[in-house]
């Protein structure tokens, strides 16, 4: 048996210029994500075959949750982006304004390791490329989106999460990077006194 893996978490703050940010929007009304994810990959709008035509290189898979929209919070599957003069069907393209970030990661871990990067544990040999999980793995982001409120923020910063922006977080999928893969969740904060 191979030696387990078990990162360590990780966090820290750092500030991110804005950004556009162009990728196909779920509501996250009873949301099921094998059928998300299966739209986004094989469905009439290609994916991130599309995304890569617009794609400032060497930016990683993101994804956006947020509420911009009044009747539903909202996944958004995507990438950063560079000047688009058309925006391709069934995508959406949003401006994330410069911000400050709590990130919430675990130690960078060798590309070649298995490891499943969704869940933070060690010997299910699942990567974070394998999109259709079960549902009870699945369920990990949502307890990251619910226990939000919870954070341990940096002194002196409140979560701007829920006003201005309307990003709740962003999940950061590092993979194939010369420091190895994680994955990282942004939350956007500031500082008390702003």
């Amino acid at each position: 048996m191979s030696e387990q893996i078990k990162p360590a978490q990780v966090t820290f703050t750092m500030k991110k210029e804005g950004f556009q940010f162009l990728g196909r929007e779920f509501s996250l009304n009873n949301p099921d994500f094998g059928q998300i994810w299966g739209d986004f990959l094989n469905g009439e709008h290609g994916g991130y075959a599309t995304l890569e035509k617009y794609q400032i290189p060497n930016q990683p898979n993101m994804n956006v949750w947020h509420n911009k929209h009044a009747e539903h919070k909202t996944y958004m599957v995507g990438k950063i982006v560079g000047d688009i003069d058309k925006v391709p069907d069934g995508f959406t393209l949003i401006k994330i304004p410069e911000s400050e970030y709590f990130v919430i990661t675990y130690e960078w871990v060798p590309a070649n390791v298995q490891f499943n990067h969704h869940t933070g544990e060690y010997g299910n040999e699942q990567s974070w490329n394998t999109i259709f999980m079960p549902s009870s793995e699945r369920i990990n982001n949502w307890e990251c989106f619910d226990n939000m409120k919870n954070l341990k923020l940096p002194d002196g910063y409140t979560m701007c999460n829920n006003e201005g922006n309307k990003i709740y977080f962003i999940e950061v999928d590092n993979f194939g990077t010369p420091d190895g893969n994680r994955i990282e969740f942004w939350v956007p904060i500031k500082k008390l006194s702003e």
